[in-house]
């Protein structure tokens, strides 16, 4: 846990306004705490990637983002709380700024916005990643020309891998050289857009990018011995690992920061689909 997302999360609760907070105004926050260098131009949207990845905050408007509204989900031996009030010290087994880890409790499992989690029925009812961005991104009608191709990095233990461009790329909205949109190849001459704050657009973009330049996604593997999956892949699609990080803690009563995971071997059959078959397994 960095103190950035300390920070920023502290900054949404006593900034939580109706209409949300604008991407352009959480990227000057963020410039604030640490100031912009070409080395951490992408790490410094960890803190937003983390309160997204906790539940904490959700889009809420376009570009926005907001304090998500407190949910109890139910698990089988414990429960999350998030931005959950009056939970008693009692109950907890586990906290993070507005996560807490508790105990199963009649006095809380009664109460009207705890909601029940089961990870394969959620994923199983989600697409894979081509047919995502094929149904939900706008098509680009225009093809490559002119469009700068986009040369990924993802990170593989200490080092980072290269994935060569030919699926994705940015475009100059006119002659302003910081105003861009992002396209992405699916396959054949089908080309997509999406604009640059579209952080989950960004992110599914990143992860075809990977599918496709790769027989395995890298920074992406599953032990089916110990029943974990590692990610250190850059780009990983938000909602996914959120899906990770509450299954883990409903299944473990643990919070991890690692970005290790527990989780089922038929449970990773069901997510290894969404990435057309791509996770290494080992």
């Amino acid at each position: 846990m960095t103190r950035s997302t300390e920070f920023l999360y502290e900054y949404f609760v006593h900034n939580n306004e109706k209409d949300g907070i604008s991407f352009n105004r959480i990227k000057r926050v963020l410039e604030g705490i640490e100031p912009q260098t070409d080395e951490n131009k992408f790490l410094k949207y960890i803190p937003l990637y983390n309160l997204l990845k906790y539940g904490l905050i959700e889009l809420v408007g376009k570009h926005t983002y907001g304090l998500s509204p407190s949910i109890l989900i139910k698990g089988r031996d414990c429960n999350l709380g998030i931005n959950f009030p009056k939970i008693t010290d009692e109950s907890v087994i586990e906290s993070l700024l507005g996560l807490k880890v508790i105990y199963n409790s009649m006095a809380y499992l009664e109460n009207d916005i705890a909601q029940p989690f089961e990870f394969r029925n959620v994923v199983r009812a989600i697409p894979d990643i081509r047919s995502i961005i094929g149904n939900s991104f706008k098509e680009w009608a225009e093809g490559p020309e002119d469009c700068e191709s986009i040369e990924c990095y993802t990170a593989t233990g200490w080092r980072n891998s290269k994935i060569e461009g030919g699926t994705l790329f940015k475009v100059r909205i006119g002659s302003n050289q910081f105003l861009f949109k992002y396209i992405v190849k699916l396959s054949g001459a089908k080309y997509f857009q999406f604009e640059a704050p579209e952080f989950e657009k960004f992110n599914l973009a990143v992860m075809l990018h990977s599918i496709n330049g790769f027989s395995h996604i890298k920074g992406l593997e599953y032990n089916s011995n110990s029943q974990i999956l590692k990610t250190t892949a850059y780009g990983f699609p938000i909602i996914l690992e959120r899906l990770l990080f509450i299954n883990h803690i409903l299944e473990t009563g643990k919070i991890s920061l690692s970005r290790e995971y527990h989780l089922s071997r038929l449970d990773f059959k069901c997510l290894n689909k969404i990435f057309h078959h791509k996770i290494n397994k080992i």
